[in-house]
């Protein structure tokens, strides 16, 4: 068996873990010697029980030292290998197994990958760490076919290691009960009967799929018991004592039926039509490029190379069990690796990043701010600002999660500061726009872009300051219009509320009308957001949620708040409209100290 938690997680899935599977199964398994089992769990598993239930730990240990237990390997961080720079790949299953040899006093020498993605070159890190096999389906995610049906040698390049082949009728069956599909009753005769036509079958499991099934059916006081059972039926086997003796081969791809792939040509097709995704992917990229190459000061390398390192790369992108994608905490997690890594670098060396990068693939660069509290990208597609990093408290203001749609649909990254303009009737959306860029003064943080239609011109003018990013923008129209001009901004604050505005009555139907400034606070964080201008205007908000089935129930995900701000405009043809518009960003409990 096996669970992919996350450290983004909710305990409430770390609890649910030990209470309806470790516990009861391990003791079972405790009290049964002779009765064999294979397990991989996530580094972040091992460390909730090493920090809160230690007596299980101990548990797991007795068993593997007993070599009733078998633990499974893989990577420290939850890694996609593919998306690792190539020396951290070796190091990524290393600490790993380092890890087990600390907590349980063996050393594995199976591994299992997060979300089941394989290449051929990740048996070259395999040998280099003392990994003799693989545990992984052979049924393609993305092309619903199996390519094997049972365990095999692969050779590449010299190198060999054993691939043991999961049951994919087995794996089948857990997904469908976590669907609702099947009964926990038809999940436990159809297991059942895998184990009675087939000697070779490898049924390692999804607990994460379990529990979710067992969540949606309301199964959990019978979960136990339906497990122990499937485990006597045939007292169990470790993965090394299936024999792999017959040559194969299994290519590049994404394996399994643990996450939603259908649809996609490949796991990297995830980039192509997830922009949000692409923009992480590619930052995450360009730094790591960039440390590696810093050679100014070795501690400043080392440090920064320590934070890229604890990056969880899979559960950033893979829609399982557990959903992490639409997790909060696991975005915050990787922004603050990414501005401590930054950090650690500009300490050293001033000149150390680059200042500009085309993170969104868009043909044009963006641009990379850097000042006292603030880090900003600005970007030309829609003349706005793709990232804004408040650094006393390390996350990204405005990074947005995106709702889960099976079907991969095109998805664009949402950017504050971008605008539209309504004029005379019609309305112009310049989200997607190529705007003219000029750098004003990098050393300032000054950016102006440019857009120009047959209607009007518009000039957007970024200064960042210390607390504060400030956009001018100035309407210049072609004709005699009256319309307004409206602002957004994407705002990732849990529990966000509206905590002042300079008008006393409350926001009615997620609208605001004739403010200058407006004031939203996070109580987990202490940020506290605000937007202002010398000029009345209206505020609307929109959030964005999603209900999922994970592991522990429903959940329902706050992924983002859109704040859209509207000033009116009345202006001649060939006079020009400035609207300054400021945010200000604080942390309000050290405002308050």
């Amino acid at each position: 068996m096996y669970t992919e938690l996350a450290g983004s997680s909710p305990s409430a899935a770390f609890s649910r873990v030990i209470s309806l599977v470790y516990k009861p199964v391990l003791s079972f398994l405790y009290n049964n010697p002779g009765t064999k089992f294979s397990m991989y769990q996530s580094a972040a598993v091992m460390k909730y029980l090493s920090q809160s239930y230690p007596e299980v730990n101990m548990l797991i240990a007795a068993l593997a030292k007993r070599s009733d237990l078998e633990l499974v390997t893989g990577t420290y961080s939850q890694a996609i290998l593919s998306l690792n720079p190539p020396k951290d790949r070796s190091m990524q299953i290393e600490r790993m197994t380092t890890l087990i040899r600390r907590y349980y006093g063996i050393k594995a020498s199976s591994c299992f990958f997060y979300g089941q993605i394989w290449a051929p070159s990740f048996i070259h890190s395999l040998r280099n760490t003392g990994i003799s096999s693989v545990v992984i389906s052979a049924y393609r995610a993305t092309t619903r076919e199996k390519v094997a049906t049972s365990s095999f040698v692969m050779n590449e390049l010299g190198k060999r290691v054993d691939m043991r082949i999961i049951s994919d009728e087995g794996a089948q069956l857990f997904s469908r009960y976590a669907q609702s599909e099947i009964t926990l009753d038809e999940l436990e005769s159809g297991l059942m009967n895998v184990m009675d036509t087939s000697d070779d079958d490898v049924v390692f499991f999804s607990i994460d799929q379990m529990l979710e099934g067992s969540a949606r059916q309301g199964d959990d006081e019978r979960i136990s018991d339906v497990l122990i059972r499937i485990i006597s039926h045939r007292r169990g086997c470790l993965l090394s004592d299936i024999p792999c003796e017959r040559p194969g081969y299994l290519d590049s791809g994404w394996y399994g039926r643990d996450a939603y792939a259908q649809g996609l040509y490949s796991f990297n097709d995830i980039f192509v039509r997830n922009e949000n995704f692409r923009y992480l992917l590619n930052r995450y990229i360009a730094l790591s490029e960039t440390v590696s190459q810093f050679k100014k000061d070795r501690n400043a390398k080392r440090e920064a190379e320590a934070a890229l390192f604890h990056v969880s790369i899979g559960p950033l992108f893979i829609h399982d069990a557990q959903c992490t994608p639409m997790r909060q905490a696991e975005r915050r997690s990787f922004w603050k690796a990414i501005i401590e890594a930054e950090e650690s670098l500009l300490d050293s060396d001033s000149q150390a990043l680059k200042s500009e990068y085309d993170y969104e693939e868009i043909g044009m660069n963006d641009y990379a701010a850097r000042g006292k509290m603030f880090n900003a990208v600005f970007s030309p597609k829609g003349g706005a600002v793709a990232e804004l990093c408040y650094k006393p408290l390390a996350l990204n203001i405005i990074d947005t999660r995106v709702p889960f749609d099976i079907s991969f649909p095109h998805i664009e990254l949402n950017k504050t500061f971008s605008d539209s303009v309504h004029i005379n009737g019609r309305a112009v959306q310049l989200a997607s726009e190529i705007f003219d860029s000029e750098v004003v003064s990098r050393t300032r943080g000054e950016y102006q872009f440019t857009y120009a239609s047959d209607s009007f011109t518009l000039i957007k003018h970024f200064r960042m300051r210390s607390q504060t990013l400030i956009l001018e923008s100035t309407i210049i129209p072609e004709e005699d219009v009256t319309g307004s001009y409206t602002v957004y901004a994407y705002l990732s604050m849990s529990d966000m509320i509206l905590t002042s505005s300079d008008q006393r009555r409350q926001m009615m139907l997620g609208s605001l009308d004739d403010v200058r400034t407006v004031r939203y606070t996070e109580n987990l964080s202490g940020l506290t957001v605000s937007f202002s201008s010398t000029e009345p205007f209206s505020v609307a908000e929109e959030k964005a949620r999603q209900s999922q089935n994970t592991s522990i129930g429903n959940e329902s995900f706050e992924l983002y708040t859109k704040l859209s701000f509207s000033f009116p405009i009345e202006i001649k043809k060939g006079e020009a409209r400035t609207i300054r518009f400021i945010l200000r960003a604080s942390d309000s409990r050290k405002d308050r100290e």
